[in-house]
């Protein structure tokens, strides 16, 4: 193994007393000193990481920004194969399969979904996914008749319902106009201003980073920089930096 660290986040609510949930000035997740070289390097897509250092704080939409081959991807998919250990990290990718949806509309996955939580439905969560993701048109649809843009906000609450702790979005911009990605972005920003979820986001578009709490920006696997509350102007030059490569 040449990654020095994993992400860690709250265990599963199985037992609340079991271990105290972090207050909210800690990060529920962290990788520290990762580095994918090698066959690992492969298992994730090909792209190398190299000491990347990332902190996604509670309440918080955080972008991971970077060109093609930058590393994001790389970081979103080892990301996706600590679920089955940690529990607390739930992908949501562009390429998500509405026949993989545990139901057969839209309105059975949710319920669906958010049964497999061990307290059970928070249907305060189902009912403010609907409304933010602007869902309830698409309720009773037959999962095969839905856009990509549609079949990504199904996929976001699907696994929104199941309460993680991070919820880590892959590169949706590879399926989506660019009118669509400005309106994700604004619900992305309700997600977690309306709801309280926290987001992570891997893009190569730096729209997804204009609302951001925090973006980390990766160029060839290493991370070259940090911003907090990216101002407008900086989320141009990350605009004219990655889109020409992209």
């Amino acid at each position: 193994m040449t990654h020095r660290d994993s992400a860690r986040g709250p265990d599963a609510p199985v037992d609340p007393d079991a271990s105290p949930r972090p207050a909210l000035d800690e990060p529920v997740l962290r990788v520290a000193g990762l580095t994918l070289a090698g066959d690992e390097a492969a298992r994730t897509g090909g792209e190398e990481l190299h000491g990347v250092d990332l902190e996604v704080h509670a309440g918080t939409l955080h972008a991971a920004v970077g060109a093609r081959g930058a590393g994001t991807r790389a970081l979103v998919a080892w990301l996706s194969v600590q679920d089955a250990s940690t529990g607390p990290v739930a992908r949501v990718g562009v390429a998500h399969d509405p026949a993989t949806l545990p139901g057969p509309t839209p309105r059975d996955a949710l319920r669906l979904s958010a049964g497999l939580v061990p307290d059970g439905a928070d249907e305060a969560l189902l009912t403010g996914l609907v409304a933010t993701l602007g869902l309830e048109p698409l309720l009773d649809r037959d999962p095969g008749s839905l856009a990509a843009g549609e079949r990504l906000r199904v996929g976001l609450a699907s696994a929104a319902a199941r309460r993680p702790a991070v919820l880590v979005v892959d590169h949706p911009e590879a399926a989506l106009d660019p009118t669509s990605l400005v309106d994700l972005a604004d619900r992305l920003h309700g997600l977690v201003r309306t709801l309280g979820l926290t987001v992570l986001v891997g893009t190569g578009d730096a729209v997804l980073a204009r609302d951001a709490d925090a973006v980390t920006v990766l160029s060839h696997g290493r991370v070259v920089e940090r911003l907090g509350h990216p101002t407008p102007r900086q989320v141009r030059v990350l605009a004219t930096e990655l889109l020409p490569r992209g």
